[in-house]
């Protein structure tokens, strides 16, 4: 036995204390250079064998660079003998004006070439002359060679149509492209399904590589310390895809680690700039679930739904260097309709049932489609999109930007059951206020309630709530009947016909009073209307 048990107990204490501080330290150091390098892979702690290897490597005192410099400065054609000859032709006569101007150009070329090195840009290459550059050693830079460049597909207007089509069949189709996709959702998880399938073809793919893009994972949950499944990230690690997981500020100074010749972004939410786009010989291609310029922006399915549309659909476009959604549609679906139940609670939006993913995952796979047609096709190339039509949708620019909490807010005054109900399909619940008299009927108490899921009464239910309902009846408590028999099941809360204005009802199933638990229809039910209302409330406006 320890003859003094709390010294020893806070000394065993102080111990695990200094582990745990320690292995914390290391931990976070750890993370850091995941962060850092994009890292997917587990890193195993750091052994003495590992510093010992890292000490015998020597990274030499400058003469390896000085190697390196010497061999590029290395000049690409050695100097030429002198030879001394004199201004007369081979008949022996004088040599004109014209020859004489033909020879010192082609001497100068010569000269050119010779004082050419590797770390110069290669004159091949360039279309332009500059006559104000000079050589470091004073001398005129000499005339630059003209690449010579392809003939184009579209000729001139005396060209005949059977001219251009032939010349278009027998353009060079270009190789096998590598593609950098940008993405972050489900949506943008059925693009890349449809471009790693045609990588994957066997005749004559015409991808050869795929990078993946997504922006890294943001701590979720109670306490931050969970994070949200990436779909992107999941799938891409299954194919062995290389992935870039980068921030909004990371995003901004990063640049493609090798060649690329055509960046994709799908739902992506950042900006591709066009520091980016350069890279890509091709520029690049976006997805966009809507016609437009009609919902440019973040959400614009959720848009659709609330404002009521019947159809929308998805196109694909060029990325725009400047601005969102602002390039030329290249491809163009057929009006898909927008389908939706009012009579039944739709089940959450984060169920594949739900009338939001139903509609998300049909666009996705027609944008998959298009998206496939595009590659295949080479709309991509600049050259064939020259001989592109101009797709024009009709619509009016509308912009579609991110929804927010306040988006979600009930206005009762404004709103009509409908408006309420396709609300509720892109929120998982609606919020209003709760205004509640105290005992003196003076004192007001406003809480926050949130409600749902919601649906409108049919017809006859419609009209059993007008019989005997007045201004002030408020809300009416639905028996939970079912679809089949029509007859009352017992067990089942049953839903809340709230009256919006005299003649207009809208029912919801639970509601939640902010500070209480969840309440079902029955226990709602039984709140007393004299002391309650339920209004819209600004908190800086006041009461409407």
């Amino acid at each position: 036995m320890w003859e003094d048990p709390y010294t020893h107990s806070q000394k065993v204490r102080k111990i695990f204390r200094q582990e745990k501080k320690a292995r914390k330290e290391v931990e976070k150091d750890t993370e850091a250079i995941r962060d850092k390098h994009s890292l997917a892979i587990t890193l195993l702690p750091e052994t003495n064998e590992d510093i010992r290897l890292a000490k015998l490597v020597d990274f030499s005192d400058g003469q390896y660079m000085k190697a390196v410099d010497e061999a590029h400065s290395r000049p690409l054609f050695g100097e030429a003998e002198k030879v001394v000859e004199k201004s007369i032709r081979r008949d022996g006569k004088p040599m004109l004006k014209k020859d004489i101007a033909m020879k010192k150009s082609k001497e100068r070329l010569q000269r050119d070439l010779r004082r050419s090195t590797r770390q110069k840009m290669d004159p091949f290459l360039q279309d332009t002359f500059d006559s104000s550059r000079k050589e470091q050693d004073g001398a005129d830079v000499g005339v630059w060679l003209k690449r010579k460049r392809s003939r184009p597909l579209v000729s001139n207007q005396d060209t005949s149509t059977a001219e251009n089509e032939e010349l278009a069949e027998n353009q060079e189709a270009p190789a096998s492209i590598k593609i950098l996709f940008c993405g972050s959702d489900d949506f943008s998880l059925r693009s890349l399904k449809a471009l790693q399938a045609i990588q994957e073809s066997t005749q004559n793919s015409s991808i050869e590589s795929i990078d993946v893009v997504i922006k890294h994972e943001k701590p979720s949950g109670r306490g931050l310390k969970g994070h949200r499944a990436n779909p992107i990230r999941d799938f891409a690690e299954s194919k062995s895809l290389n992935i870039f997981s980068l921030d909004e500020e990371q995003f901004n100074d990063w640049k493609p680690p090798r060649t690329v010749d055509l960046i994709i972004a799908v739902s992506f939410g950042l900006f591709i700039p066009s520091r980016i786009l350069e890279y890509a010989r091709f520029g690049g291609l976006n997805v966009h679930p809507s016609f437009l310029p009609k919902y440019w922006g973040a959400s614009p399915i959720q848009h659709a739904i609330i404002n009521d549309d019947k159809t929308t659909g998805v196109v694909v476009q060029t990325l725009h260097p400047e601005k969102f959604d602002a390039g030329r549609i290249i491809a163009k679906s057929d009006p898909v309709d927008i389908e939706v139940d009012t009579t039944i609670f739709p089940p959450p939006i984060t169920h594949p049932e739900s009338p939001y993913r139903k509609l998300e995952s049909k666009l996705g796979d027609i944008g998959a489609s298009l998206l496939t047609d595009v590659i295949k096709n080479q709309h991509y190339d600049h050259v064939v999109q020259q001989r592109l039509p101009e797709i024009e949708t009709g619509e009016t620019r509308k912009r579609a930007p991110l929804l927010t909490t306040e988006d979600s807010r009930i206005i009762f005054e404004e709103m009509t059951g409908r408006e309420v109900f396709l609300r509720s399909l892109v929120f998982d619940h609606l919020f209003c206020y709760r205004r509640k008299l105290k005992a003196s009927k003076k004192a007001q108490h406003f809480v926050r309630m949130t409600m749902g899921p919601f649906r409108l009464p049919t017809p006859e239910e419609h009209k059993s709530y007008l019989k005997g309902a007045k201004e002030s009846t408020q809300w009416i408590f639905v028996p939970h009947t079912s679809p089949v028999t029509g007859k009352r099941v017992k067990g089942k809360p049953g839903s809340v016909a709230l009256q919006i204005r005299p003649d207009e009802w809208v029912c919801f199933e639970s509601c939640t009073v902010a500070g209480k638990s969840k309440q079902n229809a029955k226990a709602w039910d039984q709140v007393d209307r004299k002391t309650v209302k339920l209004f819209s409330w600004d908190s800086e406006k006041g009461s409407k």
